[in-house]
């Protein structure tokens, strides 16, 4: 094995190791003993990933860590674009594909939003919430998930990215070739979540059939997709950030579907929130494409290398 292989597989060791025990424990004693403080719990666990490149790399530069972070907005403004507004197309599209299926899991009185309001203390009386609409409630909500939601938890989504599209998916690439690495990282990333979907019921909540493995299962598979996805918005525009606003964006805009749906039977595993089985077939179809697009992106790198040792070959030579 190659000096460089070996000394890839011993990072790869220490970063999985110090990422998946610190995570683990932390949302363990949270979730256990102070459930109250779960939400700034994961919030903070987002950090652990950037935390633990840094540890393994010694450093978070594109020379340390292999990660680049700075935007070039003129060559990759689209794509931009596309990281901050796609995460809604999906989820709208997934929404509709949803509830067009399974039509009586529509709610014409809203009731996932009413019962998640009462559930914060806030109840919906006589169709408003504090005196406001409840329509104009939702259009407000909906605006600032969109359009200001995405910078703000891009802030917390850019600790997670730098570890999993940044620092390992790069890593297993040089390890096992780009197809691999894309299905490997996404299920890592899905299997760190494990604890909140065994515990507290994560994403999925609790008493479906499969519980909590299928959850877990399902939910590594949504993460598989996003990767392909985030992965190649980090090819296209060779910054960090684009993927950490396509995450924030993902982040903000996948409870609103829950707006809209029945409070009582409704089967999150399927849907309508863009984390279902059913409600990601979109998200689904784009990553399928994109993954043979980044596949044959990635080889083009290494096309290169092997051109430019030819050339010092023959200029040897010479």
């Amino acid at each position: 094995m190659r000096s460089e292989s070996k000394k890839d597989l011993r990072s790869l060791a220490l970063y999985l190791l110090i990422c998946f025990v610190a995570t683990y424990a932390v949302e363990f004693v949270v979730c256990r003993y102070a459930l109250e403080y779960v939400q700034p719990a994961l919030i903070g666990v987002m950090f652990i990933p950037i935390i633990s490149t840094a540890i393994v790399c010694r450093g978070l530069t594109r020379e340390k860590a292999g990660v680049n972070w700075k935007p070039n907005i003129k060559k990759s403004f689209g794509w931009f674009l596309a990281a901050w507004f796609s995460p809604a197309l999906f989820t709208l599209l997934g929404a509709v594909v949803y509830f067009a299926l399974f039509p009586k899991m529509v709610s014409p009185e809203m009731e996932g939003l009413t019962t998640m309001l009462a559930q914060q203390g806030a109840p919906v009386e006589n169709g408003t919430i504090q005196g406001m609409p409840l329509s104009m409630f939702i259009m407000i909500q909906s605006v600032t998930a969109v359009i200001i939601a995405p910078f703000v938890n891009a802030i917390a989504a850019v600790g997670e990215e730098v570890g999993w599209r940044g620092f390992l998916t790069p890593l297993l690439t040089r390890l096992t070739g780009r197809k691999l690495a894309l299905i490997l990282s996404g299920v890592i990333w899905g299997l760190w979540h494990a604890p909140l979907i065994l515990l507290i019921g994560y994403e999925y909540g609790t008493g479906y059939f499969g519980e909590p493995w299928l959850g877990i299962i399902l939910f590594c598979y949504i993460t598989t997709l996003l990767g392909v996805l985030l992965t190649y918005l980090y090819d296209r525009t060779n910054s960090i950030l684009a993927p950490a606003l396509f995450h924030g964006a993902f982040n903000a805009i996948a409870s609103v579907p829950l707006f809209f749906s029945v409070a009582e039977g409704n089967n999150m595993l399927l849907g309508p929130a863009p984390n279902g089985l059913v409600s990601s077939i979109p998200l689904m179809i784009a990553a399928v494409l994109l993954f043979f697009l980044t596949r044959a992106k990635a080889a083009e790198p290494a096309a290169e290398e092997e051109e430019a040792a030819a050339e010092i070959s023959s200029e040897k030579g010479e």
